[in-house]
């Protein structure tokens, strides 16, 4: 069957285009997914739903990643079902800064700028706690914060030690100006994790114009000349290209570079290496990898006093860093508990870096799609971004320190305590050990013709090409300030419009 959208990966970006696109009934849409398609929320099991802690075996693509230039190899879970990340997510919803969204527009992208985004950002949410200019009311996703009286032990601990030493507040992190110490603007009612599955797709599911398949490996977009024909897709019935008159990729910004290189449109050197033919040359795609590279002070506790079930996350502080030149550059996040080997729960506080110099690179290490691309993130390459994370370790052990956690804490769990009273070895510690917190991006940016990186323009639509179409996280140019769920879910909002609307 033929169709007048294809849409090829169900998570934030391309379910929401989907949904956006097909309110015209006269436009047939296909939303293409590789995991399974959970019709609905009583179908959907157990670890999709429960929004107090993230899913990261059962529906996952089983990613890896080489984490710093000493290569420590760390996972780097993504959501393989319809609704993607957002389906096993931690339900963190925030936005971001104006100023990232001003900085895209100031790199050639105008049609990206806070003015322009934000109607977008009210459009997709239904805010139970703030009615006012920079909030919507009536959209698919429910967003609340957790209470005072709702926050869990250590999360309880970690307010009441920021508010004793005197560290600024904010009632909505969501707010354009906001920074400090606030409670999390989160996607979930009563512990469910509300996913763009749950809030777009089984509402709209019943469209005559909408059809969902899962179990649908995309393993290239066929092209012809300066049109994609289609999708090469994988089954369990064989392989088969269904065809389409416009292709919107959305496989995320590990998957959509990969398909995009499968499909010979990338670097052209890297391409022949493969023996994959080139249809364009593109170098940006796979380069500029953005992330937030993270790392926990880990505390033992004391016998009972941590469950299993407690939300993850309820609080955070962002903050600027001292000499940083950006607002909101970096985020001190407690973890309510983690499992270790032995199966005995520690908590954490730990640090992000929501605005890295340093940037990574994706390639592939076959055309063969079952086979993972290589993920280097190059965390902490640069020296400021070193500086600042053993700034934010350093802050992390004090406010875990503080009177506050004396009925909580056991005792500091790593790093140990040579490395705390040594500077350079806890900047070693920190190279060796900071991870992702799990917001790749940018692998696929947009950028004006004059930018030899690009390899989206402004409308998302693929260089070289009429009728292709990125539409998810790989098409950021920088990484916001934020978890990148709902500026993902904000893409998909603008590009379910433009088409449906005609504009691309």
């Amino acid at each position: 069957m033929h169709y007048d959208v294809i849409v090829a990966g169900a998570g934030a970006g391309g379910a929401v285009t989907a949904v956006r696109a097909s309110e015209d009934s006269s436009l047939s849409v296909l939303l293409l997914e590789a995991g399974p398609h959970y019709a609905t929320a009583s179908q959907t099991p157990a670890d999709l739903l429960n929004g107090n802690e993230n899913s990261y075996f059962a529906h996952d693509w089983g990613y890896e990643a080489t984490a710093n230039v000493a290569g420590r190899v760390v996972p780097l879970p993504a959501g393989q079902v319809v609704g993607g990340s957002s389906a096993v997510n931690t339900a963190i919803a925030l936005r971001g800064a104006p100023e990232d969204y001003d900085e895209w527009a100031s790199l050639g992208n105008d049609e990206w700028s806070w003015e322009k985004v934000l109607p977008y950002f009210r459009r997709l949410e239904r805010d139970l706690d703030f009615d006012n200019e920079f909030h919507g009311q009536d959209g698919p996703i429910p967003v609340r914060r957790h209470t005072e009286a709702e926050l869990v032990p250590v999360q309880a601990a970690f307010v009441r030690a920021m508010r004793a030493l005197g560290y600024e507040e904010t009632p909505d992190n969501n707010h354009p100006q906001s920074a400090g110490l606030g409670f999390h603007p989160m996607n979930k009612l009563d512990g469910r994790r509300m996913s763009v599955a749950i809030c777009y797709v089984e509402p709209a599911r019943k469209r005559p114009n909408l059809s969902i398949k899962g179990e649908c490996l995309v393993r290239r977009i066929v092209t012809d000349g300066s049109r994609a024909t289609g999708v090469e897709v994988e089954t369990s019935g064989g392989s088969e290209v269904i065809t389409g008159d416009r292709i919107v990729l959305a496989c995320g910004a590990i998957g959509s570079p990969a398909v995009l290189m499968r499909s010979g449109i990338g670097p052209a050197a890297h391409l022949r290496e493969l023996d994959i033919d080139v249809v364009a040359d593109l170098p940006g795609v796979g380069e500029n990898l953005d992330d937030h590279p993270m790392l926990g002070v880990t505390f033992a506790a004391k016998d009972g006093l941590l469950k299993r079930n407690d939300p993850v996350v309820q609080s955070t502080y962002r903050y600027t860093s001292t000499g940083g030149q950006e607002r909101n550059d970096m985020q001190l996040m407690p973890v309510s508990q983690l499992a270790t080997r032995s199966g005995r729960l520690v908590y954490a506080i730990g640090t992000v870096i929501y605005r890295q110099k340093s940037r990574g690179r994706l390639t592939l290490q076959s055309a063969d799609p079952h086979v993972p691309p290589r993920i280097d993130e190059r965390f902490l390459k640069a020296d400021e971004d070193v500086r600042r994370l053993v700034a934010g370790v350093r802050l992390g052990l004090e406010i875990g320190s503080h009177p506050e956690f004396e009925h909580l804490s056991d005792g500091v769990k790593a790093p140990d305590t040579a490395v705390i009273l040594d500077d350079d070895a806890l900047a070693d510690w920190c190279r060796s050990l900071a991870s992702s917190g799990f917001h790749p991006s940018c692998t696929a940016k947009m950028a004006p013709a004059g930018d030899p990186m690009g390899v989206v323009d402004q409308h998302l639509r693929v260089r070289g090409f009429d009728n292709l179409f990125v539409a998810d996280a790989s098409v950021m140019p920088n990484c916001p300030r934020a978890n990148i769920h709902l500026t993902s879910v904000m893409i998909g909002e603008r590009a379910g419009e433009w088409i449906r609307e005609g504009v691309v």
